[in-house]
């Protein structure tokens, strides 16, 4: 494995342990905070921002989509089993990373719910790389070796976004799904006891 596709791996293992409530700090690296008062004026010294951050997850997506179509193509045109075999562990390990880091994107949708800009342009990421990318890495992993837990399906906001046996996507995430379950009970709350 190359030193990008481990940095790009590893960025999506942090990706996948955001919770909701909680936000990505792009201004020095990559990292996971908790909103409060010290981590708001530590964001506006370094001049962060949802947008940025946004534009960083972006970039993410589409650098480790460029590496996998690298990968996918060394691995058709090498003639040796070894490189098919140890290509063949990485794209197993980017499907999974990959495929982990929906759940905290979902989760930052939550967190941003108020937001439809940036809930808007997270979707995009998630249907127009991650979607892509995933469904390249299924259909490039040896039937035979494909684990159990990359045939089921990606659920992102409570719906069905890439399904697990036949890869079927579901053309539209719907920003009003990712409300948050509070926002539900309220919106059906009618005041009755």
């Amino acid at each position: 494995m190359n030193d990008l596709m481990h940095d790009l791996l590893n960025k999506l293992r942090v990706i996948s342990k955001i919770d909701e409530g909680q936000k990505l700090d792009t201004t020095n690296g990559l990292t996971v905070y908790t909103e409060s008062w010290v981590n708001w004026i530590l964001r506006k010294w370094y001049h962060g921002n949802k947008d940025d951050d946004i534009r960083y997850l972006r970039d993410l997506y589409k650098s480790l989509q460029q590496s996998v179509e690298t990968i996918i193509n060394e691995t058709k045109m090498s003639p040796s089993d070894s490189k098919k075999s140890m290509a063949t562990y990485v794209l197993i390990n980017a499907a999974t990373e990959l495929k982990s880091s929906v759940q905290g994107l979902s989760n930052m949708c939550k967190t941003y719910a108020k937001y439809p800009t940036a809930v808007a342009s997270l979707d995009g990421i998630l249907k127009d790389y991650i979607i892509v990318t995933y469904s390249s890495l299924i259909e490039a992993i040896p039937e035979d070796k494909l684990p159990k837990n990359l045939r089921e399906s990606i659920i992102y906001g409570g719906v069905t976004v890439y399904k697990g046996k036949d890869g079927m996507r579901t053309p539209h995430v719907f920003p009003e799904l990712l409300k948050s379950k509070d926002d539900a009970d309220t919106a059906d709350d009618d005041g009755m006891p």
